[in-house]
């Protein structure tokens, strides 16, 4: 997959308003700026209210051939990790990962010094 040199997140909470937010991304075409519709949902914003990263998918879909849109548009499952990746795969054309969980915390010496490691350019 290849996104366009723009990029735009695009989406809510309970899937209504797909079409009105891809109108918004052809006028933007029409007037020479090509962007790539990201239809986005958070695994958070997911359980908050009760929906399915399917229902994101069929938001997407359903705008773009109601609208007719020929060009590229994705789904990304979005701020998710290994532990609720498995519910996006399905449904989703590329992942944003998380990396809170990790902000704060200290390296093992074991990680620090394998990674160390991995970027020693051989013969130095």
């Amino acid at each position: 997959m290849k996104l366009g040199k723009y990029s735009f997140g695009i989406g809510d909470r309970f899937n209504h308003e797909g079409k009105a937010q891809l109108r918004a991304i052809i006028k933007a075409q029409k007037k020479g700026v090509d962007i790539t519709p990201v239809w986005n949902k958070s695994n958070r914003e997911h359980d908050i209210v009760h929906s399915e990263p399917e229902g994101t998918r069929t938001e997407a879909d359903e705008a773009v051939r109601n609208l007719s849109w020929d060009s590229t548009y994705c789904v990304d499952a979005d701020h998710i990790n290994l532990s609720n990746v498995d519910r996006f795969i399905e449904h989703s054309d590329f992942f944003t990962l998380d990396v809170a969980m990790y902000i704060g915390n200290a390296s093992t010496e074991e990680d620090v010094k394998a990674f160390i490691e991995s970027c020693t350019v051989f013969g130095e």
